[in-house]
């Protein structure tokens, strides 16, 4: 990508759990302690490190504001390649 103009070029990959809208607070902090349970356990924090993965937790708030930062991240990477979707 450096090659291509793209300077200070960074890819990864991230998972993320995803629900329906406007799901009820309560069953939302539930599945967010839940997930922050999981995601804790030396076992699987072994295996994913193991992977190459960086595992990290975050709220649906904090997610949500880091979805968005990836969008405009990627948004300016697009525009500046001047990607286009054929049609």
């Amino acid at each position: 990508m450096k090659e291509q103009g793209q300077k200070n070029f960074a890819f990864y990959s991230w998972y993320g759990v995803w629900g329906p809208a406007k799901l009820p607070a309560p069953v939302l902090r539930r599945l967010e302690a839940a997930s922050a349970k999981v995601m804790a356990s030396p076992k699987l924090v072994e295996q994913l490190n193991g992977l190459g993965f960086e595992p990290s937790v975050k709220d649906s708030a904090a997610f949500a504001r880091f979805i968005d930062a990836e969008m405009k991240r990627y948004q300016i990477i697009i525009d500046q390649a001047k990607i286009h979707i054929a049609q």
